[in-house]
């Protein structure tokens, strides 16, 4: 299984990453775009006597960037000199523009993954069963809906990222451009290999540019973990969301909690039960009609003297903010029926249920403190 982490937004039309997941779509982008300044960009070292062969390369290619005076001068030029143009002119957009890159992780639960291109820890990581020995990918990219944009064939490949020291950056020497072109595609600082990266390269050659976007088999997505710190509403609309999908079926989803006692993520798989009452709960909390059974709740009005209206306001505004973490791992939300909890005197639940059950009473004086908070400072 193969991860790619990526942000989820609150407003649907700024939602990429589910407009993506809806047309079963990976994104590519060009090797300037990236993070690293170093991604793609090798050191040269074109010897004199490579030079003449590489010379002869770039006069058979007619898209070469170099005019024949150039390359008439370039015999004669210093090493370091012709170094240092070739250098520059490989970052011509053009050609970086010909290929195109998406990556994948090996691991599902690294914090600074989750933190770096997942909303810090409040978008998702999808998992896709893509198989490592399919070179090209033949069973991963939907053929009949790419076909117009490798008329020749796939022009695809999984490349798995090699880590190196800060002192052994690849030296190239391009007179073997198949060669060079994999080393450029995937050496990288060792300084990067918390992501264990496995990227899939395409590239154009029938077309200016690559195309943004290629189209996979739907059903090779199999897992979607929502952040530790995905909002409790957010992830209620990613669930509805994912079981209208007409290959829902084929999906698990997940959650990402806080180890007690480790820096480390725990993933966690959530059942159909878990996920209805999860699902029950939030609404049923959502219209709070019981929660002025709380004591505590009713100490507001007294306190404040505000109304019923302001006080569901606050509450609602609490609940809100409700980060996923804290529903799964604290307060056992996702096992217990808070609707009926609520309806009891938070003084006698130590009589009546377990201190499982207990930390639901926790939960909603968490709440209830919450619009406490709201209550006063507004």
């Amino acid at each position: 299984m193969l991860y790619k982490y990526a942000p989820w937004q609150e407003k649907d039309e700024n939602n990429f990453t589910r407009k993506n997941i809806e047309g079963s779509k990976l994104y590519f982008s060009t090797p300037d775009s990236f993070n690293d300044p170093f991604d793609n960009a090798p050191s040269y070292n074109i010897s004199s006597e490579s030079r003449n062969a590489l010379l002869d390369i770039y006069i058979q290619d007619n898209s070469s960037n170099f005019s024949d005076i150039f390359i008439n001068e370039a015999h004669n030029m210093s090493a370091s000199a012709f170094n240092t143009i070739f250098k520059h002119s490989d970052y011509n957009k053009l050609n970086n523009a010909k290929r195109g890159i998406t990556c994948f992780s090996r691991d599902k639960a690294n914090i600074l993954m989750w933190s770096h291109y997942a909303n810090n820890h409040s978008g998702v990581c999808l998992g896709f069963d893509i198989n490592e020995s399919d070179e090209h990918l033949a069973n991963f990219f939907d053929e009949t809906k790419n076909q117009k944009l490798f008329p020749n064939g796939k022009a695809c490949r999984l490349l798995p990222i090699q880590y190196v020291s800060f002192d052994k950056r690849p030296s190239i020497d391009m007179t073997d451009e198949r060669e060079s072109l994999l080393k450029i595609l995937t050496c990288k600082s060792d300084l990067w290999k918390y992501e264990q990266e496995i990227r899939i390269m395409i590239h154009s050659y029938d077309q200016i540019i690559f195309p943004q976007t290629l189209c996979y088999q739907a059903d090779c997505l199999k897992e979607i973990i929502c952040g530790a710190n995905m909002k409790l509403k957010t992830f209620i609309r990613l669930k509805n969301f994912i079981e209208r999908l007409p290959n829902a079926s084929n999906i698990s989803i997940l959650i990402a909690t806080l180890s007690e006692s480790a820096y480390k993520l725990l993933i966690k798989k959530l059942d159909l039960k878990s996920l209805q009452m999860i699902s029950k709960n939030y609404h049923n909390l959502c219209s709070p009609n019981e929660i002025f059974n709380h004591s505590g709740i009713n100490e507001l009005r007294e306190t404040y003297g505000i109304s019923e209206r302001k006080i569901k306001k606050y509450w609602n505004e609490s609940l809100s903010n409700i980060l996923m973490h804290r529903v799964i791992s604290d307060f056992k939300f996702n096992e217990m029926n808070i609707a009926e909890m609520v309806k009891q005197d938070g003084d006698a639940l130590s009589n009546i249920y377990s201190m499982q059950d207990l930390t639901i009473s926790l939960f909603l004086d968490s709440m209830t403190n919450d619009v406490k908070y709201l209550a006063a400072k507004k």
